[in-house]
């Protein structure tokens, strides 16, 4: 797509094989721990019953992150900047004169405990 700002994807694109290497891994050990968890049910554990239905649901969840991502499905578009300088908070704030006046009092305390007794 001509004037595109994203970068373009594709499921073997290289900025597709990052995801590859981080969902695939997750994907194998949601299934993996499901299948751990039917064993132990099948010995008598009743609460391995439950995650024998939340490992899959996990790896489901994650191949359906992946294919979002990898296929460009992904319709966020990312916020604009803030911009940052002195102007974005005035001086009659008083958020930020009553955090003042708290840095006031603040260095009025050290500096009344940084004196030794008996010394002034």
């Amino acid at each position: 797509m001509k004037g595109s700002t994203r970068p373009p994807t594709g499921v073997w694109s290289r900025a597709a094989l990052r995801y590859h290497v981080a969902f695939f891994p997750a994907v194998c050990f949601c299934f993996a721990a499901g299948w751990f968890e039917l064993t132990r049910a099948e010995n008598g554990r009743a609460i391995a019953w439950v995650y024998v239905v939340e490992w899959p649901v996990f790896g489901l969840l994650f191949g359906w992150m992946w294919w979002h991502i990898v296929t460009g499905r992904d319709t966020r578009r990312p916020s604009p900047p803030r911009p940052h300088g002195k102007g974005d908070i005035r001086d009659d704030d008083p958020g930020l004169q009553a955090w003042r006046a708290y840095l006031v009092e603040l260095e009025h305390d050290d500096a009344s405990t940084d004196r030794a007794p008996g010394s002034g």
